[in-house]
């Protein structure tokens, strides 16, 4: 609530104080508010709001002593179109020279209040009552909104009142719309013995009843006869027939008959051949099995390959069956180190199991230069039995080998791999060996004095040549000039007739 303090009688409600005190009636008209601001205006000189926003009808007037009243109205944002701050208020009367004039006003200035539009989540509703000056006025009067009557604690005053101020014989039947008067308005034991005589409530005063077993029972009090149409739908419903009327086709004694002979549900103890629905064959709950159910299960039973496919899914040391491991080891243990380049660049500290890489300028690797090394050794006697496998990257990928056995290194020896030991299996053809050996040969058809051209050039001298002749009686041959490396010449009696020849030569 705006705080305003107290109001102010105006120049216009002064000069109707003196003529209410030569005889005038005061008569209050309304009760205005809004929310100007009086910045340098006085009270005294106001006739109107500053900005009137509503006028409310008075409610309420009632004088307070011999020089007062409470003027009293009722303000409701429900009509409000645009919320705004209640900062003045102010009295209406009316002057009977001058017409309505503004006789008290107040303002709240920065202790307004917002009141809101209406329509909204706040509703806002409350009694405003104004106690004004009234200079021993003879008589008071104002206009009272219609319909309005009394203030909500003028209201509850009459109500809370030990007695009543109705006059005697005031509220008489012709008053009293028939059957008015219900229980919920007597209080208890208002009507008693000494108010009804006894029997008055007979059954032609209380009429017939029709019990409707369709209203559904639910606690709470309720008239006579829902009461009695709630019982008649719990009877219906406990019997289970068409109305509540009707009797059920099994006695109380009758059931309980019945269930005596029924199984406990606790370890029922059954006999005969009991049945129950078979489950489907994918089933698998708490619900009862039939041999029928177990049947099918043995008849779907895993196949082989069902077997084996469940076995590729199962790891873990929990299952019992880890298929990770492999000789009761993870397969984690089988996966080699890979140390990257050395330190310290010297392959004869490289001895636990891995990869190495050496660069440049390295000690004790088959070149001195950039290299591979795998490095194997013999469980618990990783210093004592190592194999090094060196991958050469600058000598055509030339593989070497070596081992560590007794603290005592062996010499690097060169591989023999299809890269540095390349072979030719056709008629005329050769096989490079690992020490640069090269032996090819094949077949030719020349004449005494020809050359027969070597199948792969070498690149210092052919050491041995051998020759035959295809038929055995054949003449025998020779051969000179041995020492090329691109042919070798042969000789044979037949002279200018050519014949096949077999030839082999080994050559570097």
């Amino acid at each position: 609530m705006s705080n305003f303090g107290g109001l102010i009688l105006t120049n216009k409600g002064r000069a109707l104080q003196a003529k209410v005190q030569a005889g005038a009636v005061l008569h209050f008209n309304r009760i205005a508010i809004g929310d100007g601001n009086l910045g340098s205006t006085t009270i005294s000189s106001l006739n109107a709001l500053v900005s009137e926003k509503k006028s409310l009808a008075i409610t309420k007037l009632k004088t307070q002593g011999v020089d007062k009243a409470i003027v009293g109205g009722v303000l409701s944002n429900s009509a409000i179109v645009t919320g705004f701050y209640f900062r003045e208020i102010g009295v209406f009367a009316q002057d009977p020279t001058d017409g309505e004039i503004l006789y008290c006003y107040a303002n709240a200035g920065a202790g307004a209040e917002y009141i809101p539009a209406g329509g909204g989540p706040d509703i806002i509703e409350k009694n405003i009552d104004v106690i004004t000056l009234t200079a021993n006025a003879a008589s008071i009067t104002a206009t009272i909104a219609s319909g309005i009557y009394a203030s909500v604690v003028d209201f509850t005053t009459h109500q809370t009142a030990t007695t009543l101020d109705h006059p005697d014989s005031s509220v008489i039947t012709a008053k009293i719309a028939p059957k008015a008067v219900t229980a919920a308005k007597i209080a208890d034991n208002t009507i008693g013995a000494g108010q009804m005589a006894a029997g008055a409530a007979t059954d032609t005063v209380i009429g017939n009843r029709t019990i409707d077993d369709t209203v559904v029972a639910a606690a709470g009090a309720d008239t006579p006869t829902r009461l009695w149409s709630k019982i008649g739908y719990v009877l219906k419903t406990l019997m289970g027939t068409a109305n509540w009327w009707t009797l059920p086709s099994l006695t109380i004694t009758a059931i309980i008959t019945a269930l005596g002979l029924k199984a406990p549900l606790a370890s029922p103890a059954l006999t005969g051949i009991p049945t129950a629905p078979t489950a489907a064959a994918a089933t698998s709950t708490t619900q009862l099995g039939t041999t029928a159910h177990t049947q099918a299960a043995i008849d779907a039973k895993y196949t082989t390959a069902d077997v084996l496919t469940k076995l590729k899914t199962v790891d873990g040391s929990g299952s019992g069956l880890d298929a990770d491991l492999l000789d009761g080891s993870q397969g984690t243990e089988y996966v080699r180190n890979n140390y990257g380049y050395w330190a310290g660049n010297n392959a004869n500290t490289a001895i636990t199991e891995g990869t190495y890489n050496f660069q440049s300028g390295s000690t004790n690797t088959p070149n001195g230069d950039w290299c591979t090394l795998h490095v194997f050794s013999a469980v618990g006697s990783a210093s004592d039995r190592v194999i090094q496998i060196a991958n050469v990257w600058n000598l055509s990928n030339d593989i070497y080998v070596r081992r560590l056995n007794s603290a005592t290194w062996s010499a690097w020896t060169k591989m023999w791999t299809d890269e540095n030991s390349p072979a030719s299996l056709a008629a005329n053809g050769y096989q490079k060996l690992a020490s640069g050996i090269i032996i090819q040969g094949g077949t030719a058809n020349v004449a005494s004095g020809a050359f027969i051209p070597l199948n792969i050039t070498l690149t210092t001298r052919i050491v041995s040549v051998t020759v035959t002749p295809r038929n055995s009686s054949m003449p025998a041959t020779g051969v000179a000039n041995s020492g090329g490396i691109t042919n070798f010449q042969v000789f044979h009696g037949l002279g200018a007739t050519a014949i096949d020849m077999h030839w082999m030569a080994i050559g570097y």
